[in-house]
């Protein structure tokens, strides 16, 4: 299922702290932490707030910029596009941008 209008800040933030698989192109998966969910200073789109996501995951490998499927035990699999966003030696971060 693509990502819709019932994407809202509402349905991730009790998500923060859960671990989310992020299927990748040779059918393997990747698990990821949900880190924070919060509101973007921005106008309204269709009377939703825009919000982001931001996720942690392992520092190798370093996964591309590009839409994954994303799926948690509690929400259908959905698809997200992920940004690298930053990098320690313990963990790689991905944004995602819903507007």
């Amino acid at each position: 299922m693509a990502a819709t209008a019932i994407d809202t800040l509402e349905r991730f933030s009790p998500l923060v702290g859960d671990r989310f698989e992020l299927r990748l192109d040779d059918g393997s998966t990747c698990s990821a932490a949900l880190v924070e969910a919060k509101a973007l200073q921005a106008p309204l789109f269709q009377g939703r707030q825009p919000f982001s996501l931001l996720f942690e995951g392992p520092p190798q490998p370093l996964l591309p910029q590009r839409i994954y499927r994303v799926s948690h035990p509690q929400l259908d699999a959905i698809d997200i596009f992920l940004v690298p966003v930053g990098r320690t030696q313990s963990a790689a971060q991905y944004e995602a941008i819903f507007n």
